[in-house]
């Protein structure tokens, strides 16, 4: 049986996006490691008056 395009196309993209995930946690830890004064933006959706 053959692989249909959206086969092939649905791992890519799931790959691609655990790579982009993984890669901004590893700069966003170097980042900090480099700049341990830098306050990060709030994070938390409790910080934000709705």
């Amino acid at each position: 049986m053959a692989a249909t395009p959206a086969n092939c196309v649905s791992p890519n993209i799931q790959f691609r996006l655990a790579f982009i995930s993984a890669m901004f946690n590893v700069l966003l830890d170097l980042f900090h490691s480099l700049h341990p004064d830098a306050m990060p933006h709030p994070m938390s959706i409790a910080e934000f008056a709705l």
